[in-house]
């Protein structure tokens, strides 16, 4: 997972980050606000993106 998450942590800008896997995954947040998920939920989920 740190070998993932290293690059989305050094970017610093206010973009949302998502970590989509290729395997069933609970969805969660990381304490660095990196959002993970399957790359399944992610298509099925149409307010993926919402931006509210």
């Amino acid at each position: 997972m740190e070998h993932e998450t290293r690059p989305l942590k050094a970017i610093k800008d206010g973009f949302a980050k998502i970590l989509l896997l290729d395997y069933d995954v609970p969805e969660h947040v990381t304490e660095d606000g990196i959002r993970v998920m399957s790359v399944i939920d992610y298509l099925l989920d149409e307010g993926t993106l919402r931006f509210n």
